[in-house]
């Protein structure tokens, strides 16, 4: 691979939008009934059919976004616009070589090791997500300590919820452009991605998390790292692990209508697409 393994990739993210639908769905039930949204709405018509043109690549020009009452409106445009001003999102990750590895004492559970290093992924989660990766990447996202202009004045309990929902949407939109990076990177070396995967989903241990921010240097990077507790500081961060696959392997199918970094992927915007213009990427 061109790339240099182990060789940390820092991503600088100019986010400078969110949508309401992103900060609706990191608010609970309770804020949802306060702004008198149902949370059956925030369910996207599904991308998963293909389009009435019959091309999986094309886009629809407007996003979906549920309907809002005017003051649900405003408050949220306001807190995204506050919450964009206020933070610095920023990311880094890594390339490394997986290999499939049993652990003792009696060497019968399957697990991935990251070559060259002392991380191993355990769980069933991560060895189905890596064993046949030829590359992974270890990432991570923050988009710094906590701010308090994040609030307009006066700020009631509902305003304080829809500022923690902006501030969330936009660590996940943090972690896609990075995400996004490691997909170009990929298709450099005409190998695939899949969806990344977080520690804590699935059986794979949230306490992987300290290695994380270890072996991307987050701390010295993006002044992200764990608290005593093994929490997040600053608290609105993530890491995650994408695989790298030779087109052999074969996967779900890609297109460009279903995919989430698509309204900022710099591979379409030289009319190209990761899984078809260049490489064998097709029906993948």
């Amino acid at each position: 691979m061109a790339v240099q393994l182990r060789q940390i990739i820092e991503v600088p993210c100019e986010i400078d939008a969110l949508s309401r639908l992103d900060v609706l769905r990191q608010l609970d039930d309770d804020a949802l009934a306060a702004l008198n949204v149902d949370p059956s709405e925030l369910d996207e018509p599904s991308t998963e059919e293909e389009p009435a043109s019959g091309d999986p690549d094309e886009v629809a020009d407007e996003p979906y976004e549920p309907a809002l009452s005017e003051d649900a409106a405003h408050r949220i445009d306001r807190a995204i616009a506050a919450c964009l001003a206020a933070y610095e999102p920023r990311g880094a990750y890594k390339v490394f070589n997986p290999a499939i590895c049993t652990l003792p004492p009696k060497y019968v559970e399957p697990a991935i090791k990251l070559v060259g290093t002392m991380m191993v992924f355990h769980g069933q989660s991560s060895y189905e997500k890596l064993r046949r990766a030829t590359h992974c990447a270890l990432m991570a996202a923050t988009i710094g300590p906590e701010r308090p202009e994040a609030l307009p004045a006066n700020a009631d309990d509902l305003d304080r919820a829809i500022a923690r929902a902006c501030a969330l949407a936009l660590v996940e939109s943090t972690a896609d452009h990075v995400n996004a990076d490691i997909v170009k990177t990929a298709l450099d070396e005409e190998l695939y991605t899949d969806d990344r995967l977080c520690p804590g989903v699935g059986d794979f241990p949230l306490e992987s998390r300290s290695q994380f921010v270890f072996y991307t240097q987050s701390e010295q990077r993006l002044g992200l790292k764990l608290n005593a507790d093994g929490a997040f500081d600053p608290p609105f961060s993530t890491v995650g692990v994408v695989g790298m696959y030779d087109p052999t392997q074969k996967g779900r199918r890609r297109a460009c209508g279903r995919c989430k970094y698509r309204s900022f992927c710099s591979i379409r915007a030289i009319g190209m697409n990761c899984h078809g213009s260049k490489g064998s990427f097709k029906n993948l």
